[in-house]
């Protein structure tokens, strides 16, 4: 079986930080495959602010860059302690590749993880107050990019982030960038027990979609998982439309997305 990238969501109340009551947004189910020439990647629109109330499911959680590289992730895409103090993954990953993008004819995976994870490390005492640290693991995010390489050969790589409060040390940062497997196999990011039930193949149900959705090709196959991740997620921190990107050296490909999205694509 695969190995499965996972980050439970954080959906906590935020924490008070610099006297004002910390927002964040979360709430998501990401699903992908890889091989050396495609990656498929999935993720639902459902966003969540720090009262576990609904904001919406209308979340732009897929972006391209330059036609080739897609940037992703799931866990708390903003973190605002303040009016003028605010961290947003998607924008910061865009500020990344630009300026990488300057010295680069093509930005590496794992240039560009390791400079977004520089840049989230400045922000390390803000997210005490976003990041959950009641959650006994701290977790925080995970990150995904995938990017054309120099030879035309996908790259995939991940950075998984978690933010600890230390009552001698205060926030503690952490983090695990590891290359995603380019082995064509169903994984994810968020809140993946579908996925886990999918791949287990024991129960009834896991056993009727397995005889529906083999016979599909990679692209249906991963848009089919992520459906079922939004009809039967019982969390209430997946929902609304699936958006589907595929990259190859070709570029990005969109399969389906929302009009409100075009804008980041």
């Amino acid at each position: 079986m695969n190995s499965l990238y996972r980050m439970f969501v954080l959906i906590g109340v935020g924490l008070v930080s610099s006297s004002a009551v910390a927002q964040q947004k979360s709430g998501t189910a990401i699903i992908f495959s890889v091989t050396p020439e495609k990656a498929i990647v999935s993720a639902d629109s459902r966003e969540l602010d720090s009262t576990h109330k609904i904001a919406t499911d209308q979340g732009c959680k897929i972006v391209a860059f330059d036609n080739r590289a897609i940037f992703t992730f799931s866990g708390t895409r903003v973190c605002q302690v303040s009016q003028h103090n605010e961290w947003d993954a998607q924008k910061t990953a865009l500020s990344v590749y630009k300026r990488l993008r300057i010295s680069n004819k093509v930005v590496r995976a794992k240039d560009f993880m390791l400079a977004w994870d520089e840049e989230l490390r400045l922000h390390t005492t803000d997210f005490v107050g976003c990041s959950g640290v009641h959650n006994p693991d701290g977790g925080m995010m995970t990150a995904l990019y995938f990017n054309v390489g120099l030879f035309g050969s996908i790259e995939a790589i991940d950075d998984e982030l978690t933010v600890k409060q230390s009552p001698s040390n205060g926030p503690i940062f952490e983090h695990r960038i590891a290359e995603i497997a380019l082995n064509g196999l169903p994984m994810g990011s968020g809140h993946m027990d579908i996925l886990d039930e999918f791949l287990a193949d024991r129960s009834d149900r896991a056993k009727s979609w397995h005889k529906q959705i083999d016979a599909y090709s990679p692209e249906r196959r991963i848009q089919a998982l992520g459906q079922l991740t939004r009809r039967f997620d019982d969390s209430g921190s997946v929902g609304g439309n699936i958006d589907m990107a595929v990259l190859t050296s070709n570029g990005v490909k969109w399969i389906s997305t929302k009009q409100q999205c075009q804008t980041q694509q």
